[in-house]
């Protein structure tokens, strides 16, 4: 019968073995702290993506931007009056993740910063980066440029 201690590797490789593997241990620790330090950061941070939004705020989820975030994606292309029915229909679409109430709280939240305005029950006008300019006509009949 064969000596069972000659088939085990020497303590000391043994040992060797132990540190490195503690080493690797140490540094996944600290993986971990860093990435719970960036508090849900970490994927726009290392990959350019962000993490589903949980509705507070903008949020790039699997398949595409959600809220605020969409709907300017969607203006940008077409500013004017677009009823809420129409944003949601483009942005299903397009393949943007829509939620029950997520556009019209979207909308609501994009009306109370300034960036649309109400344009009657349903509608609201998403503004260009352009100025709009309008032609009126004074008393006498001559045409006047009023930016606005």
């Amino acid at each position: 019968m064969a000596d069972v201690t000659a088939q085990l590797p020497a303590p000391a490789d043994l040992e060797a073995e132990a540190e490195g593997l503690e080493r690797k241990a140490q540094a996944l620790r600290q993986v971990a702290e860093g990435i719970k330090a960036l508090n849900g950061d970490a994927a726009a941070l290392l990959f350019g993506a962000r993490p589903a939004s949980n509705g507070n705020g903008p949020g790039q989820g699997p398949q595409g931007p959600q809220g605020r975030a969409a709907i300017r994606l969607i203006v940008a292309d077409h500013p004017g009056v677009w009823k809420v029915s129409d944003l949601k229909a483009e942005a299903k679409r397009r393949g943007y993740p829509v939620s029950t109430n997520g556009i019209e709280k979207a909308v609501r939240r994009m009306h109370e910063t300034g960036e649309a305005k109400k344009a009657g029950y349903g509608r609201y006008r998403f503004g260009s980066r352009r100025k709009e300019v309008a032609i009126e006509s004074d008393a006498s009949g001559a045409a006047m440029i009023a930016s606005t």
